[in-house]
């Protein structure tokens, strides 16, 4: 596979995402990514009864405001999800990612933060080293964003408009109804499009569902 540099960090070129969101039962959830060269990886994952599920909320997120390595952004990029005891972690090339020298995580902290704010759920963080941690919280719906919020976020990606947040968190408000009437053994199936790392989106957010 071919390798290019982005900063200090080596990875494989980024690739388009298929990724099937999968409601297996009342306890559990399943991922499955195929990227655009045939790989295939999945994983499973607790549910949270009808919210939608974290990962997803990343997706969104991560395409609407074009973060380059984000959590899609590293899986694009031949990153795993190995869960250990209970927890994911990241692995490439079978080592834990936070083993590899000189990986960048900010852009993976940023898009945690800005999960966290626009998701339709309620959520919280709490840092550990060099991530940040969202946890589910106790609110079942955060509401329409607050000047707060838009502010919050414009800190992290200071070039997004007010507009392309609300336009984000539309977004997602609306596959949190389709994942909420998806029965046990239905899919959501999405489509990730990694932005290159120069690249500035000035259209419309898109997320294609299938």
């Amino acid at each position: 596979m071919h390798h290019v540099r982005d900063g200090l960090a080596v990875f494989p070129e980024a690739q388009d995402l298929t990724v099937r969101f999968t409601h297996l039962d009342p306890d559990r959830d399943r991922i499955d990514v195929r990227r655009a060269d045939g790989t295939t990886h999945g994983w499973e994952f607790p549910t949270h009864v009808s919210r939608l599920p974290h990962d997803l909320c990343h997706l969104v997120v991560e395409q609407g405001l074009d973060i380059v390595y984000g959590f899609w952004g590293l899986v694009s990029r031949g990153v795993d999800v190995r869960l250990r005891d209970g927890h994911a972690e990241l692995a490439l090339e079978r080592a834990p990612l936070r083993d590899h020298p000189n990986v960048d995580f900010s852009d993976l902290r940023r898009s945690e933060e800005a999960v966290a704010v626009l998701s339709p759920s309620g959520l919280r963080t709490d840092t550990s080293g060099p991530l940040v941690i969202v946890t589910i919280g106790t609110a079942a719906d955060a509401g329409p964003l607050t000047d707060t919020d838009v502010e919050r976020i414009q800190e992290l990606f200071p070039s997004t408009s007010a507009e392309k947040l609300r336009s984000v968190r539309d977004q997602l408000v609306a596959l949190e109804q389709r994942w909420q009437e998806t029965d046990a053994g239905q899919s959501l199936t999405v489509t990730f499009r990694p932005p290159p790392s120069s690249h500035t989106r000035n259209g419309e957010d898109s997320t294609p569902v299938e």
